[in-house]
């Protein structure tokens, strides 16, 4: 008698699910997943050895600090400079010289002269960028200022710094564009053959940064930024950026979380940690203001137990740092971690696949919250069970936490974005429309979704 290859494939599977064990049906759903994010974190925290060891040389410039620095390191070794090891070596001298140039302005000439490309290429004889590069990004810097100030306009009052653009102009004036007209002209000038490195008379790079600040001057001019307190989170950059893991704990880094910035448009604001000594160390993301500026509802991922046992909830604190309680996930959640419920063990024995997680809250105007969380159990459909990549949906819940419902139903995660208007907008990115051979856009277009005031997947009657 012929054997079915189906019916034997079945029996092999069933045969493979009685004989697992208790103890491995508890296991956190994502360990299965962990080897890989494991192997990360170790390389992460135990690099190969640096081939050459940096030497770090300060000076009283960022520029200085890394263009002798790169000395110091290379000499004249040009090869092992540009080598996939030297630029290992290259990447840790550039923290160095970033965290001791934490101004403004600096940041600033890092940031673009890197994605100018000037510093692609390791040249011994090099001085650094030109004074013409400058000169050029300063025009450029002033046009956007122009453009600027006419938004700024529109806003009902005349904004600030039109006079200071007409100062600059005239300064910038005797200064001859080498190529007028050419867009990106900044790092092209940069390789123009003859032009000299910085010298001592250079006028560009200060040009460049008056620029900058009067363009900042003027957007914060706008009514829109009429006022002394803001809200960030601070927290380190997560272990995968990729859209989707960046959002889950596993990956994100522990830092201060909420803080408060009095007198945020100065070169120095006051910082107010709120959560200090309040919450274990942990990773504090998607924070929202109420509605009477009143009270902030955030997620935060205690940090305390295993990696792979991390999760995010919502919490909720007054903005005066008191009043900081628990939303979800406490002890009255459907879905208690206690319970056996959230991703560990399921109701009647059953396992989950998803650790439930609640990100990216906002206050509705009947004092409820909608979120998104990975309650639905799905999964990202593209990364084929390679890796821990759950969906995540629109929830909403009551001011204390009770009464969690589903809101929206899918299989492509979902971002919440509130409108002024009684709507959310959820904004949603399908990996489905996409090819496999199309790997650069992968996530296919943007689908833009209203959940309105009626219906099993909209919001009731009170969106915000």
């Amino acid at each position: 008698m012929k054997s079915n290859p189906v019916t034997a494939l079945f029996v092999v599977l069933l045969a493979s699910t009685a004989c697992c064990s208790l103890a491995a049906a508890a296991e956190p759903p994502r360990a299965i997943y962990w080897g890989n994010v494991r192997h990360h974190l170790q390389t992460l925290q135990n690099p190969r050895p640096l081939q050459p060891e940096p030497v770090y040389v300060r000076q009283d410039t960022w520029y200085g600090s890394m263009g002798e620095s790169l000395k110091a390191t290379f000499g004249a070794d040009v090869a092992q400079a540009n080598s996939p090891e030297g630029r290992r070596t290259r990447d840790v001298l550039w923290d160095l010289v970033a965290r001791d140039f934490r101004d403004r302005q600096s940041q600033i000439e890092m940031e673009i002269e890197r994605r100018d490309g000037l510093w692609d290429e390791y040249a011994p004889a090099w001085d650094g960028a030109s004074d013409e590069y400058y000169l050029a990004h300063a025009r450029e810097r002033l046009a956007l200022a122009r453009r600027t100030l006419k938004f700024v306009e529109q806003a009902g009052d005349r904004g600030e710094g039109a006079g200071e653009i007409e100062v600059l102009e005239q300064r910038l004036a005797p200064h001859p564009d080498p190529l007028p007209g050419v867009p990106g002209r900044g790092s092209e000038v940069s390789a123009l053959p003859g032009v000299p490195g910085r010298g001592s008379d250079a006028v560009g790079r200060d040009l460049f940064a008056e620029a900058v600040d009067l363009r900042r001057r003027i957007v914060f001019s706008h009514p829109a930024f009429d006022f002394d307190r803001l809200l960030v989170t601070k927290r380190p950059p997560p272990l995968l950026s990729a859209p989707g893991d960046n959002y889950y704990a596993i990956h994100g880094g522990t830092g201060p979380g909420l803080v408060i910035l009095d007198r945020w448009k100065s070169d120095r604001p006051e910082e107010t940690v709120l959560l200090d000594d309040k919450l274990p160390p942990g990773c504090v993301i998607h924070q929202d203001v109420s509605f009477d500026g009143r009270r902030i509802v955030f997620a935060y991922a205690d940090h305390t137990p295993p990696r792979e046992r991390w999760q995010f909830f919502l919490y909720e604190i007054h903005a005066d740092g008191t009043g900081l309680r628990q939303i979800t996930g406490t002890a009255d959640d459907p879905q208690n971690p206690n319970s056996g419920e959230f991703g560990y063990v399921g109701s009647g024995g059953g396992r989950r696949t998803v650790v439930v997680e609640d990100y990216d809250p906002c206050y509705l105007p009947d004092g409820g919250i909608a979120f998104i969380s990975t309650r639905n159990q799905g999964g990202v459909r593209c990364h084929n069970g390679d890796r821990y990549c759950p969906t995540y949906l629109l929830y909403r819940c009551d001011a204390d936490g009770s009464n969690i419902r589903q809101l929206s139903f899918g299989e492509a995660n979902e971002w919440l974005i509130p409108q002024p208007t009684q709507r959310v907008l959820a904004r949603r990115k399908p990996d489905s429309e996409s090819s496999a051979g199309d790997r650069g856009r992968r996530l296919g277009p943007d689908r833009a979704r209203w959940l309105e005031q009626s219906g099993r997947s909209r919001v009731p009657g009170n969106a915000r």
